[in-house]
């Protein structure tokens, strides 16, 4: 059944689930900015999050597809190895989710921004968070996590 400017109910749910993900990334790079400062790498990431943010509303708009209300704010840690293991966390599950539903997207614009999406979290962020943290594990986290991850994030929305 096709809904909202004939955005099918899949496309309809990839589309406020990624908002929902990019702004909730968003958020906690500025909480963290603003809390270990510039020289921690959030303020530049937080504005990539925002700009993917932009990006999703026009397409949420063109499929008139109402946007949801911002998820509330992820508790903030302590200390700035933990608020980057967390964001480590944050765009693995981002890769994990794009990768969910570029299996069955069809929408070109929707398939290429979820790519792109998926490209700078996985070749951009999380090398830099990594490198931040002194790790080099690999950026992709078993389905047990994901799940767990995503449980922890849906109880926040």
């Amino acid at each position: 059944m096709q809904q909202n400017g004939g955005a099918d109910m899949m496309t309809q749910s990839a589309l406020t689930s990624v908002l929902r993900e990019v702004r909730t990334t968003a958020a906690f790079y500025e909480q963290a900015a603003r809390r270990f400062g510039r020289a921690s790498a959030f303020a530049e990431l937080a504005q990539d999050e925002r700009r993917h943010e932009r990006l999703v509303l026009a397409l949420l708009k063109t499929y008139r597809i109402a946007a949801p209300k911002p998820p509330p704010p992820l508790p903030l840690p302590k200390t700035l190895p933990e608020a980057l293991q967390q964001s480590v966390r944050l765009e693995k599950h981002t890769v994990a989710e794009c990768d969910h539903y570029l299996r069955f997207l069809k929408a070109r614009e929707i398939v290429d921004l979820f790519g792109a999406i998926r490209v700078s979290a996985r070749e951009l962020h999380l090398p830099r968070l990594q490198k931040k943290l002194g790790t080099d594990s690999p950026s992709h986290l078993s389905p047990a996590q994901v799940h767990r991850l995503d449980q922890k994030l849906n109880k926040r929305r």
